[in-house]
């Protein structure tokens, strides 16, 4: 019996068991991973036949992410083309 609780708060507070659900949503989590990342029929190419270069560059771009990065610890943040930032 999950039924919502009433708190105060924005989100519902469910009570009981819900590991179904979790287990649920974290099976459709990967089936929808691998279907993006891993199938030719996502759009795009598969993450499996990334150019190297691309995957680098993809990499740099997440660690350089709202200038954190250079910020916060500039000796560790990786340079690249400023068009991209």
């Amino acid at each position: 019996s999950s039924s919502p609780s009433s708190s105060s708060g924005i989100l519902p507070q469910f009570s009981g068991d819900n590991t179904a659900t979790k287990i649920t949503l974290g099976l459709l989590w990967a089936a929808y991973m691998w279907f993006v990342l891993l199938t030719p029929n996502a759009p795009g190419s598969p993450a499996t036949s990334l150019d190297p270069h691309d995957l680098t560059e993809a990499i740099q771009l997440s660690i350089n992410f709202w200038f954190v990065t250079p910020i916060l610890l500039p000796q560790l943040a990786p340079v690249i083309h400023p068009a991209f930032e």
